[in-house]
Parts: C-alpha cells; sequence; structure tokens
C-alpha cells in the first residue's frame, strides 16, 4: 500500500499540472504510468487528451479511453473532466492494492457498463482503511462525489487520514480551466 501510494500519488500530482493548464488526458491507464529506476512515475500518451474547453475528438456516440479504466461519465458518452482522469487513476490504485481489476466483463462494452452500474467491490482488509477509503471516494460513479482534479487526489493520497476523517462532505468537481497567476 505505501508504494501504490507514493506512486500514484506522483501520477495524481502530474495529472493536476495538467488539469490546472487546462488538460484532461481521457486514457489513464497502467501502461501510460512509467516507472523510472529511481522510482520516479511519468505520466505518458496524451495521445486523446484535449483541452477543456476544446473541440471533442470523436463523433457522437464514440467514446475514447480504455474499457477497464475509464469513467462512468466517459462510458456514457459525455465529456471527460479533471475528475474523470481522478476516477481513472483510482481504479489504476484499485488493481495495485487489490491485485485485480475492479471490474471484468466479457466484452469491452460489458466492462464500461459495469464502471456506470456495478458497485466498488470491497479492497482486501490488508489495505488500510483510510487509504482504502480514499479509493473508493475516488471511484465515485458521480464525478461531483470525487477529488476534483489531479492534485487534491494527490494530496489525499499522500494523507489518506486527513480525508478519511473529513467523512461526507460533498466536493464539486469544477470545469477544468487554464489556473489563474497569483502575483
Amino acid at each position: 500500500p505505501a508504494a501504490t501510494q507514493e506512486l500514484l500519488a506522483q501520477a495524481a500530482d502530474a495529472l493536476g499540472v495538467a488539469h490546472a493548464a487546462g488538460i484532461v488526458h481521457r486514457d489513464v491507464k497502467p501502461a501510460n504510468l512509467l516507472v523510472t529506476p529511481d522510482r520516479r512515475v511519468k505520466v505518458t500518451d496524451f495521445g486523446i487528451a484535449r483541452a477543456a474547453e476544446g473541440m471533442a475528438l470523436t463523433q457522437t456516440g464514440e467514446v475514447m479511453g480504455t474499457p477497464a479504466y475509464i469513467s462512468p461519465e466517459q462510458a456514457e458518452g459525455t465529456s471527460a473532466t479533471a475528475a474523470s482522469d481522478v476516477y481513472s487513476l483510482a481504479v489504476v490504485a484499485f488493481e495495485c492494492l487489490a491485485g485485480r481489476k475492479p471490474f471484468v466483463a466479457d466484452t469491452p462494452v460489458a466492462t464500461a457498463i459495469a464502471h456506470l452500474r456495478n458497485p466498488v467491490p470491497e479492497l482486501p482488509d490488508a489495505v488500510p482503511a483510510d487509504l482504502a477509503a480514499v479509493v473508493r471516494r475516488a471511484m465515485s460513479k458521480s464525478p461531483e462525489e470525487r477529488f476534483p482534479d489531479g492534485a487534491a487526489f494527490a494530496r489525499a493520497l499522500r494523507s489518506p487520514a486527513s480525508v478519511a476523517g473529513a467523512a461526507a462532505a460533498t466536493v464539486v468537481a469544477p470545469a477544468v480551466g487554464p489556473a489563474a497567476s497569483s502575483t
């Protein structure tokens, strides 16, 4: 669990930088997270990323993302947000902590539908309860109930006890836009 926390917090930090610049990755998955020999995480393949205010790259009815890691809103065909990337990274966290993906079905479509409809499975008892709570929150079906962006998810991963203690406060995922500079 400790290695998962640190490595995925680094990935969340990287996504947070993209989110602050108004960019949503839209395909966060293990194959796009490279770990260097000195245990630094690099987020790769922004090939289907888009600016939050930019044009969609797909036609109506098409979905971008990988079914095993797709957020519920992407599975429905709606626009991805920073909270969508948080969901996908939380699926990676679940897989690291449980040794299996949370949703697996016979077809890619059925897997995507499972992200929409099936409850998040329990993590193993070996996972600290506060860390499990952070991952479960990040995998909420509703984007408004997740951490709003990668930076917030990174903070939660690094300090899960502080989040678990802050119980059911609803966090609204704002539209991602360029970071305002404060001088």
